[in-house]
């Protein structure tokens, strides 16, 4: 792991799960931070629930948290293991 993927993912883990209130850390949510290419990295996640009801809020808080950590790259956040994976990988990706 190289080392901007893994400062990245320490600070993803002091993300706080909206549903849960525990941080990353304390979870196996995040499944992969892979760098796609020099400029984009991608995230993938899983909510704590296949109908987590904050699945959006918790993929935004990882969008920000990693946004703000690597400002220079473009960062993709990808859900999977929610019933609605495709609504809310639609609004994940919506400009804001």
């Amino acid at each position: 792991m190289d080392t901007l993927i893994k400062d990245l993912a320490e600070r993803i883990q002091k993300v706080k799960d909206p549903e849960t209130e525990r941080l990353l850390s304390e979870s196996n949510i995040i499944l992969e931070i892979v760098r796609v290419d020099d400029g984009t990295i991608r995230i993938v996640y899983s909510p704590t629930s296949p109908a987590s009801p904050v699945a959006v809020d918790l993929g935004r808080r990882i969008l920000k948290a990693a946004s703000d950590a690597v400002p220079s790259f473009k960062v993709q956040v990808v859900c999977r293991g929610h019933l609605l994976d495709d609504l809310v990988n639609r609004l994940l990706n919506q400009s804001p």
